[in-house]
């Protein structure tokens, strides 16, 4: 019986959820496991924000999208939806990685290892370089 309004919690799809983004090798499939299992814990958006600022050192995601993404791995216990981006892997993460150590003012645009929306997405969230221009 819940005396308080905070949204129902069931364990055996918490272990769900982090059976199944464990799976999923990006950075921001763990990202969003760890807001939402913080959420869960502290049923609290606000300290899941606060948290994942703290563990990650960048901007949270917004209230909404916390009890968003809880509500429905507590209704479907599955992660998103639609096909998975297949330039996320830890090989190509690798390898970016190391050629930006070797040229760090490698162009997007001129780049030979993938496309240039895919290069900026993968620095961008992975890496943690930011393009800009001069």
């Amino acid at each position: 019986m819940i005396i308080t309004g905070q949204p129902a919690y069931r364990p055996s799809c918490q272990t769900q959820i982090v059976l199944h983004l464990a799976v999923q090798s990006m950075p921001i499939a763990r990202q969003r496991a760890y807001v939402v299992l913080r959420y869960a814990e502290t049923h609290s958006a606000v300290q899941a924000q606060q948290d994942f600022r703290r563990r990650y050192h960048r901007r949270p995601p917004c209230e909404q999208t916390i009890r968003n993404n809880f509500k429905k791995y507590q209704e479907k216990c599955k992660g998103r939806s639609g096909r998975p981006r297949t330039v996320h892997t830890l090989h190509t993460i690798a390898t970016i990685r190391q050629a930006l150590k070797s040229n760090p003012r490698m162009s997007a645009r001129r780049n030979n290892i993938m496309s240039k929306s895919s290069f900026n997405r993968v620095t961008r969230l992975d890496i943690s370089f930011h393009p800009y221009k001069i």
